[in-house]
Formats: C-alpha cells, sequence, structure tokens
C-alpha cells in the first residue's frame, strides 16, 4: 500500500466532479473543452488522442508551477497510476511513495514541455527514473557502509606502549634462545634455516621456500620443543 497514494485519493475525490474554474480555462483554453476535473483526468489518460492529452497536461502543469494546488492535485492524480505501474507490483511502499514524490517534483520541474509530446508518459518516466537511480545509489552506499564497518572490525586496535615494550622484550628473548640452541649445537642449523623458509619467510613477505610442508610441520615442532626446553 502506498500511502501517498491513499492521501491522493482522498484530495481528488473531493475535487472529482467540481466544475473547471473559469480562471484556468481562460488562463488555458484546452481546458474549457472539459466540463469537470474528472473529465481532465480522463482526458489525460486517452491514448486514443495524445494531442489532446498533451494540450490538458501542459495547462494543469503551468498551473501547478504557479501553485494552484488543486491543478497539481488534479494532474498528479491522472498520472500516478501509470506511475506507479512503472514502480511494479513488487515495489515496497515506501519506493511507491517516493515515486509519487517524485512525480510532484517532475511536474513542478516541467518548464520545458513546450515542444515536447507523450507529455503523461515523459512524466512518469522522469519521475520513475529519479527514483529507481536514488535508490539504486542508496543501495550503493548501505553496501559500502557495511563494507567499511565490517574492514574496521577487522583492525587490530593500536597496541599500548606497555604491550609493544613487552612484546620487544619477548621476541628478544626468543631471539636469545636460538641463537644458544643454535650456538650449542643442539638444535640442528638445518632443521632452523628449513623452518625459517618454509613458514616464517612467508608472513614477512618473502616467497616460501620449496620444503614439503609436511616436514615444515615437523621442523616447527622441533623448534618450538627447543624452545621451550631453552626456557
Amino acid at each position: 500500500m502506498s500511502y501517498l497514494n491513499t492521501d491522493l485519493r482522498r484530495g481528488y475525490a473531493r475535487l472529482a466532479h467540481r466544475p473547471i474554474p473559469p480562471a484556468w480555462s481562460t488562463k488555458h483554453p484546452a481546458l474549457a473543452e472539459r466540463a469537470t476535473m474528472a473529465a481532465l483526468v480522463t482526458a489525460i489518460r486517452d491514448e486514443a488522442d495524445l494531442g489532446r492529452s498533451d494540450a490538458v497536461v501542459r495547462a494543469l502543469a503551468a498551473l501547478a508551477r504557479e501553485h494552484v494546488e488543486d491543478a497539481a492535485v488534479v494532474l498528479l492524480e491522472a498520472l500516478a497510476r501509470e506511475a506507479l505501474i512503472r514502480a511494479g507490483s513488487g515495489s515496497s511502499s515506501d519506493f511507491r511513495d517516493d515515486v509519487l514524490v517524485d512525480l510532484t517534483c517532475v511536474i513542478l520541474d516541467s518548464d520545458d514541455l513546450a515542444d515536447a509530446d507523450r507529455l503523461a508518459e515523459r512524466l512518469t518516466r522522469r519521475a520513475h527514473s529519479r527514483t529507481a537511480r536514488r535508490n539504486f545509489m542508496s543501495h550503493r552506499r548501505a553496501a559500502a557502509e557495511v563494507a567499511i564497518d565490517a574492514g574496521l572490525e577487522l583492525l587490530q586496535p593500536v597496541p599500548s606502549v606497555e604491550g609493544q615494550v613487552l612484546a620487544r622484550i619477548q621476541m628478544e628473548h626468543v631471539c636469545e634462545l636460538l641463537e644458544a640452541a643454535l650456538a650449542s649445537g643442539e638444535l640442528p642449523e638445518y632443521v632452523w634455516h628449513r623452518f625459517r623458509d618454509g613458514r616464517l619467510a612467508p608472513l614477512l613477505g618473502f616467497d616460501r621456500a620449496p620444503v614439503n610442508r609436511r616436514r615444515v610441520h615437523d621442523y616447527a615442532i622441533e623448534v618450538r620443543q627447543h624452545l621451550a626446553h631453552a626456557s
């Protein structure tokens, strides 16, 4: 359900059987050919006589731009059905309301209709295009915001100075243990080199050494065992 369309129908219902105001028909002779507001709607929707339809749309649009509210309501009523058909039956009520809002804006901006034809189709197409484009951009923005939020969640918090110092001390201790184990021969150099080139090199941005991964895993266990024993 489109709430704006319901309001529009109610507003039009009070005007439908009113006669065309003399001020309208005097200023726009095309309106004088119809007796009531409802007859104007019928004329606009009559695809068998597009010339007359265009003349009525052009006249009502001109009145709407002059802030004649009843003229805007009648023209909106005449165009709303086609605009909502373009929106599609599967569209949300919010989208359909947006189409009607954009249709109103299009009518008020329609000062380029003097030489145009098929105005009912042209105006409803403009309104739908505005709504669809804005809706598409809104979804893209929402998707980008979600991606940014997800990316921020993956960021590690900035470590404190104390944490950085502690990590540095721990790393220096591990290096001392490794140097001692290698110097004493307790940890064979080939074990350390193959573990280093197969496991640590990729983490530091270097190419992985062509070493069997299963053997690298075994070397890692052996290195950890030596470090655990030495610590």
